[in-house]
């Protein structure tokens, strides 16, 4: 599908809204160097920002319950419990149950910029990737699905990157299995981990080009 010349560049195809080819784009690759730790670092850093930190369990302190003393002190052979609410009972609070935080991790914009243009050209030259033609917004949901079918490696999770305020072409794949659809200018490298095709529209592509540039 992909074409390579010596001056290390590559020719990724375009197509129509019927998996036609139309045309080719050139892209020149960036060739960065990172490390397996970079990579990892990199990750971490997305996956723990994607927690939201908002679950929550109830203290003995804020369950709805009666403070009174559950029986006497003494005299009645059993443990001694001051209330109800105690987590060892039914319907009491919870120890070391989830609480509420905000954990950020902080990557440079160097560093973000280095990474997606690592994980860009690692799919390029894979093959994993292809121009959908921006002028395809008419299509249909069955017309989505013959793109998929024909131009995406089986058995890999399709990412669809759009640019923002695009709801056409959205209409088209957001109903398909296993297809995600992308905002270019919110991909991260983290929409590349695992087996993933992308299919990319000519205008998110020139924005990708546009965040990938030259600083």
């Amino acid at each position: 599908m992909l074409s390579t010349n010596m001056a290390n560049t590559i020719t990724i195809p375009v197509f129509d809204k019927s998996a036609k080819k139309i045309e080719d784009r050139e892209y020149s690759f960036f060739d960065v160097t990172v490390t397996d730790d970079f990579v990892t670092q990199v990750v971490r850093v997305y996956e723990t920002n994607q927690h939201q930190g908002t679950k929550q369990a109830k203290t003995r302190g804020e369950v709805i319950g009666s403070g009174k003393k559950p029986w006497a002190q003494k005299g009645t052979g059993r443990a001694r419990h001051g209330s109800r609410n105690s987590p060892i009972f039914r319907g009491g609070g919870v120890t070391f149950g989830p609480r509420p935080y905000t954990r950020r991790l902080v990557l440079t914009q160097k560093m973000k910029k280095l990474a997606m243009r690592y994980f860009v050209d690692s799919e390029i030259r894979l093959g994993n990737f292809a121009i959908l033609d921006q002028k395809s917004k008419d299509m249909k949901t069955k017309d989505a699905l013959v793109l998929v079918d024909k131009i995406a490696v089986k058995n890999n999770r399709v990412i669809v990157v759009v640019p923002n305020g695009e709801t056409e072409i959205c209409t088209s794949f957001r109903n398909l299995e296993n297809v995600t659809i992308r905002r270019a200018e919110l991909l991260s490298p983290l929409d590349f981990r695992g087996n993933v095709f992308a299919i990319v529209t000519s205008g998110a592509f020139d924005i990708l080009l546009k965040r990938l540039g030259n600083d």
